[in-house]
């Protein structure tokens, strides 16, 4: 899921940056990562993007790496679906 929104920015729903215990967030493959931003519109701000994905190839195409950044690195609020 999530073709649809590649390289696309997209803000999260205002319900999930206000759960600070928000939902997982889950990349499986090894060519594809989502990028989080604090600020809106995928703007960068200092060293507070968090990348969730592992574009190792080396690794088998069905791995899956799971983050819940709310609860360690504070409210992202927009994210963006990249190719490796």
């Amino acid at each position: 899921a999530g073709e649809a929104l590649l390289n696309e920015c997209t803000q999260f729903a205002q319900q999930f940056i206000d759960n600070a215990a928000g939902p997982a967030i889950e990349v499986c493959g090894t060519g594809i990562k989502v990028s989080l931003f604090l600020r809106s519109h995928c703007v960068e701000y200092s060293s507070t993007t968090e990348t969730v994905g592992d574009c190792d190839t080396s690794q088998p195409a069905s791995t899956c790496v799971t983050k819940s950044p709310w609860t360690a690195f504070g409210h992202f609020s927009s994210y963006i679906i990249e190719m490796c």
